[in-house]
């Protein structure tokens, strides 16, 4: 009120009534204004605080992941999707054997099934905007987002390298890999009874899922059922619903898939 007072003096007794509503409004609103902005800079504050602890902690629990992140050209916050993918790439062809990179090289459909699986933000997020900008290369990565992608990227590397003969086979595919749920379910559909596919699974770290046609009914309807395949130092154990069972080895699970039935 007392910042009100010089603009007051000029009104008309007669006019205070319909001023002040005004004047207090954009006095409050100010007020208000300069406390958002002071509330906002300090919750930025506390993010890149906590973001550059993260980072920080990633360098001496994590050094693969965060010489990955840096290596997509990642800050405190996010990294460019157009970067990311260059990572990951190093990243395999650093964690495997030259000839198993070399027969069975990441291919631009399955870094594109990575990014809208686990690393794409929310429609409308970061990747909204920049998207409208630059197209999905200027996409940006989250640093939570990847943690949570490293994780699962982790599990991946130590499968493949646990079943490198069994993923180079090509002709035809033994393991499909970077396929979801419903991918898998839409390739099965016009298959025969006891056709499969092995894919990575996207909820459970170190885990594959075997998608397999279980019978078809009068009207050629498929029943397509999923288990999945955990992956153990001491083999694959399969869960099945009466029971899990383990195997030495991938090869030794997919020869005995009859069981399925």
């Amino acid at each position: 009120i007392e910042m009100a007072a010089p603009l007051l003096r000029d009104i008309e007794i007669n006019q205070l009534t319909e001023h002040i509503p005004e004047i207090l409004r954009n006095i409050i609103g100010d007020t208000l204004s300069f406390s958002s902005g002071a509330v906002k800079s300090s919750v930025e504050k506390d993010v890149t605080k906590k973001s550059s602890s993260i980072l920080s902690d990633l360098r001496t629990t994590q050094p693969k992941a965060a010489r990955m992140w840096f290596n997509a050209g990642g800050n405190d916050h996010a990294a460019l999707w157009g970067n990311m993918k260059h990572a990951i790439i190093e990243s395999y062809n650093s964690s495997l054997p030259r000839m198993t990179c070399q027969l069975r090289p990441l291919t631009n459909l399955e870094l594109e099934y990575m990014y809208n699986n686990k690393l794409a933000c929310i429609a409308g997020g970061l990747n909204g905007a920049a998207g409208a900008a630059g197209g999905k290369e200027a996409a940006s990565v989250t640093l939570n987002k990847f943690l949570s992608f490293y994780s699962w990227w982790k599990g991946v590397l130590q499968i493949i390298a646990a079943v490198q003969d069994l993923w180079c086979k090509n002709n035809p595919v033994k393991i499909d890999g970077f396929l979801s749920r419903e991918q898998a379910e839409l390739k099965l559909k016009q298959c025969v009874v006891g056709t499969f596919i092995i894919r990575f699974s996207l909820s459970k770290t170190s885990n594959l899922a075997i998608s397999w046609v279980n019978s078809m009914n009068e009207e050629n309807v498929r029943k397509i059922q999923h288990f999945l395949v955990e992956r153990r130092s001491s083999g694959f154990v399969i869960a099945f619903p009466t029971g899990a069972v383990m195997y030495l080895s991938l090869e030794k699970l997919v020869h005995n898939l009859k069981k399925l039935e």
